[in-house]
């Protein structure tokens, strides 16, 4: 027994009526005491009567425990009350006869606060509550009166709870199981107190057999919020409490298995197996037992027999009243099928124990996978003899409207949606989830990493540390070892972990070695002391650090990166370069994302009387401290939303490779292909493949599986061939075939599922790859022989007018008016359609987003101090200098200089084109500014080719973005784009998304999953992007001489995500704003360490030029015909403007 069993099993009960005014509580202000009465830990079972019952209570997606007769569920309404503090929560509740009328009916398992008991907190480090541990209480009033803690100072809710008990366990003995409390109560039965116990995330089990009665029982609780133990529980979550799993009785022979270990390994060659069962069998009676034996089984996991009878029966013996034997037995099994996260693989073991007469008293069942952990050959981790990379993620337990509170179905959609998006595994941040998850794990095939419930980052790192002070070993042991008893017989279990930013300290080698006594076979870890554990560790290193520090380092220990890519809002740029970097190295096993899914409490929008309702952050509540939205850092939303973070997540971790060799082979469309399973056959999944044409699908199919076993290459051919090449039904693939003048064309490549799997659909994409088909595009030498360059002389005349107040260009189609005071278009028709619907358009020099939390989280010094920059941009003014129109000029004319600039010579221009320019400045704070040089060139079809060049003055080095904004009508509400989509997406975080023609709308490009505003619905790679209204008129967009540029259109301008809190303040304007950039920075993840977009992703504040075309449509033309066009006369050249 170890030191912390010991000290639970033998601390004296003493309930004190009232804690003492400025002292501290004997029990929940007590590193001392854990637990009183509190029954051993063991690993998760239901005792059953026979064989059939052990079976059917395994099914991991039906609850069937209640088939056995020795389980009840006390789950369901519960008689509540709730009070803001100790001295005010009711006395003596517990007495028989209390009259509990006028209290409320509270279900269990729930959060007090997530049905409107006290308030829920969200911090990350900050304590909140007083910092001097053990005591919990502000008894002296040190706390900031804000805080929410000097009006709740540690929330009590008492619970009663009537139940019956069966005659048929009136001769057996009774125990009731709280698979978790938080975070300390006191039970009675029938006015009895029988213990107490502290520990939030592990169960706390109690015999009460002394206690109960044949009939009617009451049960009454007294849950503490807080105690000493919320030191240790000081995980970046929200601070929720109460009894939020679930409660059950357990009925049990006298003499019973009260624990076992189920251990099935493989042999060195990875080929037969070994069934190594262990088990306590205890006497809780009061005399000495028969002699017991206890009788091991194997079954397939439905329970079918196996070819091979696996089956053996273990000595007990007699057994002392008061104590336990422990038994064992090895079972040899040939050639048995494998566990991995790939082929979750398991065997129904069952147990039996048989008394002295030969008749069963107790049968347990659990399921066993047959897998061996390694550490080898450079830090490599090896299961079942293969190299694996842990694509992790870490996950809270948490769910919007539940809190902590979750149901088997959302664990069982959280695997779903884990799995089919190529990560295998998850650390379990920061503490020990339900039971059922590691069962739905070990069924649906996920690695694991277990953690102890054990974090006071609060404390900091150094001496100060609970780690360093001895009155804590016990709590940090304890909290190791309940996790380890409880979960040991799990096979999806790869690794366990110590807890999470606790410091150093002694107190960490003691858990290590007391998890080691109870199982050496798995991988220990803890990230902040390496020497106590089998892995080394560490959290957000930018990418050269990872590289240097960690992947070149010559070592025999394998790494893993526990938290990496903190996902806060618009964020995990530049994923993929850390998987570079973990492919490059094999001690680099992988890495766990921070996190899957957003903290975010449902909360009501205020003045709402329809019941809306939004995700909530930090101090939406009224909750001090806190930490604000830190607390949104997932991958998918808190509501289970798929987002564009999770797409891209899909595509850097799939297991398939696609790779074209050179252009030759492209043309050819033969492709290599890679399996980087380990376990998995390529011939489970199904080629298909599409080939687009400017986006458009023009033709796909669907090819034979692939026999290639893991780590094997073969080469493929996709029979895709560019327009015009099938010949008499045939293909022919030749490297000289093109399509379309100016199209562009890619070929699409991916796998999916042969068949459904218990995550996934038949049909489901687990990989894919998209490749430009450059060589079929033809390529023009000479602008002479390009067939796409529009011929400016067979376009309408142009009729110029100008006055000293406008610019008035017109023809047959259209009619066009430029202001020359602020260079915008106040009137554009098209016939007798007006465009503008009675406002005014100006392409306006644009640098500034909204910022995203990369930008704006104070953790980040560089990133404070750009968003504050962007800002001052931001603020400046648009100002207009001059606007000069030209028609027929000399070339020795020129525009009047204006504000400090010396436009271009003017060329003669023709009577089919107009060119006007306009030149302009943002000038922001500090005398910093944006000079704007914008020349319209008119063509006679109602094209306006707009060449650009900006030029940052005494900007920031580096800038958000460098393009134009347009902001037209909402009624152009419909979208559609030939650009990368339909996910948005940003240079650095694009491997995700495929180039395609998309049709969206303007407000479901603001999808508003993030739960602070901020920049999104970037669409990178983009050729053209037309915004319409109902009725098909519009305005299409392109990038010039076939270039490519970024948009986004969004309801709502930058400068209004920017200035609201919360996505429900966000008002329309009655604008649609058009974004089209030259480029735009990345996202970087910078919300939590210093992981800024890399160059290449970076707008550096360097003059720009470029140019776009916009031409109104009344929906009759085709986007992609037109954005092939190059308008491009002799006249229309280049902006040249220089600046004294």
């Amino acid at each position: 027994m170890s030191m912390s069993m010991e000290f639970e099993q033998n601390h004296k009960l003493v309930y004190p009526a009232d804690p003492k005014n400025g002292k501290p509580h004997p029990h929940w202000e007590n590193e001392n005491v854990i637990g009183i009465n509190k029954r051993k830990p063991h690993a998760t079972f239901i005792p059953c009567e026979d064989f059939e019952q052990a079976i059917i209570s395994l099914d991991v997606f039906t609850d069937n425990r209640d088939i056995s007769p020795w389980f009840a569920s006390l789950n369901g309404d519960w008689q509540f009350k709730w009070a803001p503090s100790p001295d005010k929560r009711p006395r003596e509740f517990f007495k028989s006869g209390f009259n509990a009328s006028k209290w409320d009916t509270l279900t269990v398992p729930s959060n007090w606060e997530t049905n409107g008991y006290g308030t829920p907190i969200y911090t990350n480090v900050k304590y909140p509550h007083i910092t001097k541990p053990p005591l919990i209480m502000d008894h002296k009033g040190e706390c900031p009166k804000e805080w929410t803690v000097t009006r709740e100072p540690n929330p009590v809710g008492c619970y009663l709870k009537t139940f019956t008990l069966d005659s048929e366990w009136a001769s057996r003995q009774t125990h009731i199981h709280f698979a978790g409390v938080q975070s300390a109560f006191y039970i009675w039965v029938n006015g009895k107190l029988v213990g107490y116990s502290q520990g939030s995330m592990t169960p706390a089990e109690f015999c009460i057999t002394d206690y109960v009665q044949e009939g009617e029982n009451t049960l009454a609780i007294e849950v503490y919020k807080w105690c000493d133990g919320s030191y240790v529980e000081d995980q970046d979550f929200w601070r929720l409490a109460g009894i939020y799993r679930e409660v059950n009785l357990i009925s049990t022979p006298s003499v019973h298995v009260r624990d076992f270990h189920v251990n099935a390994d493989l042999d060195d060659d990875y080929r037969n197996g070994k069934l190594t069962v262990s088990a306590q069998v205890e006497n809780l009676g009061k005399e000495l037992s028969g002699d017991y034996s206890l009788m091991v089984q194997m079954f397939d996991a439905n329970g079918g027999e196996l070819p091979v009878d696996v089956a053996g029966v273990a000595a007990v013996g007699e057994v002392e009243a008061g104590s336990e034997n422990t038994t064992a037995i090895s079972l040899n099994v040939l050639s048995p099928r494998k566990w991995s996260a790939e082929t979750p693989e398991l065997y129904a073991v069952v147990l039996t124990l048989v008394n002295e007469e030969g008749h069963p008293v107790q049968t347990l069942s659990t399921y066993a996978g047959f897998r061996k952990i390694e550490i080898k050959d450079g830090g490599q981790v090896f299961i079942n003899g293969q190299s694996v990379k842990f694509k992790g993620v870490n996950r809270h337990e948490f769910d919007p409207k539940l809190g902590r509170a979750i149901t088997a179905e959302s664990m069982v959609r959280d695997v779903e949606i884990i799995k089919q998006h190529n990560l295998n595994m998850v650390r379990t941040s920061h503490y020990p989830n339900q039971s059922r998850w590691y069962q739905i794990c070990d069924v649906m095939g996920l690695y694991i990493m277990d953690e102890a419930n054990v974090e006071a980052h609060g404390m900091g790192y150094n001496f100060e540390a609970l780690g360093f002070r001895p009155s804590w070993d016990m709590t940090h042991v304890a909290r190791g070892e309940r996790m380890v008893h409880r979960d040991k017989n799990h096979p999806c279990i790869i690794f366990w972990s110590l807890g999470n930013e606790s410091g150093k300290g002694p107190a960490f080698h003691k858990m290590a070695a007391a998890i080691r006594a109870i199982d050496p076979t798995r991988i220990i870890h803890y990230e902040l002391m390496s020497e106590a554990v089998d892995v080394d560790s560490a959290m957000y290193p930018y990418h050269q650090r990872l590289q240097k520090q960690f992947a070149d380092v010559d070592s025999e220990r394998p790494f893993f990166l526990c938290e990496y890519a903190h996902c806060m809002g618009n964020a995990l740029g530049s994923f993929d370069e850390y998987w570079k970097i973990f492919k490059s190295s094999p001690r680099m096993i992988g890495g766990g994302i921070w996190d899957y899914c957003d903290q975010a409490l449902e909360c009501p929008v205020p003045g709402s009387k329809n019941g809306e309702t939004f995700l909530a952050y930090g101090g939406c509540f009224g909750d001090m401290p806190n930490d604000g939205n830190f607390s949104g850092n997932g991958i998918t939303t808190a509501d289970r939303k798929m987002t564009p973070k999770l797409t891209e997540v899909k595509k850097v971790l799939q297991d398939i490779d696609i790779t074209c060799a050179n252009d030759q082979d492209l043309a050819r469309c033969n492709f290599t292909v890679t399996n980087n399973h380990q376990f998995t056959n390529l011939n489970k999944f199904t080629p298909v493949w599409e080939l687009t044409e400017d986006g458009s699908v023009i033709e796909q199919g669907t090819m034979r599986p692939i026999d290639a076993k893991p780590g094997e290459s073969v080469n493929i051919s996709v029979p895709a061939f560019a327009p015009g090449d099938n010949k008499a039904g045939h293909w022919f693939a030749h490297e000289t075939y093109t399509g379309k003048p100016g199209a562009q064309y890619h070929v699409r490549l991916a796998f999916v599922c042969n068949e459904p799997t218990n995550w996934c659909p038949a049909g489901h994409e687990i990989a894919c790859e998209q490749f430009h088909v450059k060589p079929w595009t033809p390529q023009v030498a000479d602008d002479s022989d390009n067939p796409l360059i529009v011929d400016v002389s067979k376009l309408d005349k142009l009729t110029l007018k100008q006055t000293p107040a406008k610019v008035q260009v017109s023809s047959r189609q259209f009619k066009l008016t430029i202001d020359r005071k602020t260079g915008s278009i106040t009137e554009w028709k098209l016939g007798r359609k007006d465009l503008l619907k009675g406002q005014s358009l100006r392409p306006e020099a644009h640098t500034f987003r909204a910022p995203i939390d990369n930008e704006r989280n104070n953790w980040a010094e560089r990133s404070r101090r750009y968003e504050e920059a962007w800002i001052r941009l931001n603020e400046g003014e648009y100002v207009v200098y001059d606007v000069q129109a030209e028609k027929g000029l000399a070339a020795s004319n020129t525009v009047t200089e204006a504000n400090g600039w010396k436009p271009q010579v003017v060329e003669e221009v023709c009577p089919q084109m107009v060119r006007v320019s306009v030149l302009g400045s943002v000038n922001a704070r500090h005398a910093a500014r944006i000079d704007h040089r914008l020349t319209y060139t008119i063509f006679g079809d109602g094209t306006l080719r707009l060449d650009n060049q900006i030029t940052p003055v005494r900007a920031p080095q580096t800038m958000a973005r460098i393009g134009i904004r347009l902001a037209v009508s909402d009624s152009y509400s419909q979208l559609e784009y030939a650009g990368l989509g339909p996910e948005e997406n940003y240079s650095d975080r694009c491997n995700g998304v495929s180039f395609g023609r998309y049709q969206s709308t303007v407000c479901e490009q603001f999808h508003g999953q993030y739960l602070k505003p901020q920049a999104c619905g970037n669409h990178e790679q983009t050729r053209w992007v037309k915004l319409s209204d109902a009725k098909g008129l519009g305005i299409i967009a392109a990038a010039a001489d076939d270039s490519q540029m970024a948009f986004s259109a969004l309801p709502y301008s930058d400068e209004q995500l920017a200035s609201c809190k919360y996505n429900y303040e966000l008002k329309a304007d009655g604008k649609t704003y058009l974004c089209l950039d030259k480029q735009q920075t990345g996202v970087g993840n910078a919300s939590c360490g210093h992981v800024f977009p890399l160059d290449p992703y970076t707008t550096f504040a360097e003059p720009v030029t470029f140019s776009l075309l916009l031409k109104p449509t009344d929906g009759s033309e085709d986007p992609a015909e037109y954005a092939r066009q190059i308008f491009r006369p002799n006249l229309a050249c280049k902006i040249a403007a220089t600046h004294n």
